[in-house]
């Protein structure tokens, strides 16, 4: 196995920002100027509007990233341009600041750039100043086929001539979802990509807490940055983000589960389950004295029985599904995530030897059984490299 040794390049169509991230940083670990490169190549693919995309096609991304060609050629990829990326840079930029990225001459043009995106994603994430950051797709969250958005999708109507149609993209979603993935970005576009009327009138909009609270990390670690490079000018902006986002997760509380869960806000209707996201809580560190204790308890009862980290659902329904990517198997990323946020040794421990054990034994694959050492996917999922990197380096020392 390849430790620190440099992660190979993207061969395929298309380089998801999301990925691209993650690779920033588990480079950084072993090359800083490389790892810097990545950075900016995420950051001068902003458009205009200040929108960071979750596909990167900007002529900064070499063509060993990227076929441009398939994507002038993609309909489908086109739309998803219109979609951002998760939120998570200033937390990648913060972490190799702590690693040792100390140009300010190169930083602050980065800066710059996260606050425009992240003012572009509460105007249009969070138009009617909820507290509450909107997903219009299920493509701009980390587990598109989660069964905490099955009810709100199930609410997108289908007839027999819907779900017989070709969709002509690839991907390891079912046809119905393909068809109401599509239907979502038609719609979206039928509102000439106004996010304030996709608000209102798209057919998906919830707040998922996994978002929420990578975004409410995400400004705290923008506000490290900006104490880092003496912005005073921008901290009462990024202080507002802070409380507003925070006081807005308790509207995700679903006091039967005493857990966050994800809202349906077009149906006013919470998931009725517990799932990774609503872990991310210590992430963001947000919660009070009861739902902290709460939350806690989910998390050892959850890892009491796993031997492979957090599974992305819990396991005590028809839904659950271990070879599923969403419906039950672990994903290293979000046990990197969850590492970062708990501050309790033995679950830090737990997770952090867990899961650079699966990966040594069983490989850089994408995501695996979290009860017995089974693997799914690609056996050389670049993202996995990364963590890999990222837990090895001297952030978790």
């Amino acid at each position: 196995m390849k430790t620190q040794q440099q992660i190979p390049q993207n061969t395929g169509d298309v380089v998801y920002t999301m990925e691209h991230v993650n690779l920033a940083l588990g480079t950084f670990t072993y090359n800083h100027n490389e790892g810097i490169q990545m950075m900016d190549e995420i950051l001068d693919s902003q458009q205009d509007d200040g929108l960071i995309s979750q596909i990167m096609v900007d002529d900064m991304i070499s063509d060993t990233y990227i076929n441009k060609q398939d994507i002038i050629d993609n309909e489908t990829v086109k739309k998803r341009l219109n979609l951002p990326t998760l939120p998570i840079l200033s937390t990648i930029l913060w972490y190799m600041i702590a690693m040792g990225f100390h140009d300010k001459d190169k930083l602050s043009p980065m800066f710059n750039k996260i606050m425009i995106f992240y003012d572009w994603y509460v105007k249009n994430r969070d138009p009617q100043r909820s507290g509450m950051i909107s997903l219009y797709h299920p493509w701009e969250a980390l587990y598109p086929t989660s069964p905490d958005y099955n009810e709100a999708m199930n609410t997108i109507y289908l007839d027999k001539e819907d779900i017989v149609q070709n969709i002509p993209y690839s991907n390891n979603y079912t046809q119905v979802e393909n068809v109401r993935y599509m239907l979502i970005l038609d719609k979206m576009m039928k509102h000439d990509w106004d996010n304030k009327t996709i608000y209102n009138e798209g057919l998906f909009n919830v707040c998922d807490p996994m978002t929420q609270f990578i975004f409410i990390k995400a400004c705290k670690d923008l506000y490290k940055v900006a104490i880092y490079l003496q912005r005073e000018d921008t901290y009462g902006k990024i202080e507002k983000w802070i409380d507003q986002y925070t006081r807005g997760s308790d509207l995700l509380w679903n006091s039967m589960y005493n857990a966050y869960s994800v809202l349906d806000i077009k149906h006013n209707t919470l998931f009725n389950g517990i799932s990774c996201g609503g872990m991310l809580y210590n992430y963001a560190d947000i919660g009070n004295t009861i739902q902290r204790s709460s939350m806690k308890a989910h998390t050892k009862r959850i890892l009491h029985h796993t031997m492979y980290g957090y599974p992305s659902k819990e396991g005590d329904t028809d839904e659950y599904i271990l070879n599923h990517r969403w419906l039950g198997s672990t994903w290293c990323f979000i046990n990197l995530l969850l590492a970062l946020g708990f501050r309790d040794v033995e679950i830090y421990n737990k997770i952090k030897a867990q899961t650079l054990y699966l990966i040594k034994s069983n490989g850089f694959f994408e995501y695996i059984n979290p009860y017995a050492r089974k693997t799914y996917g690609s056996d050389k999922c670049r993202n996995t490299e990364a963590i890999y990197l990222i837990f090895k380096s001297e952030l978790f020392d």
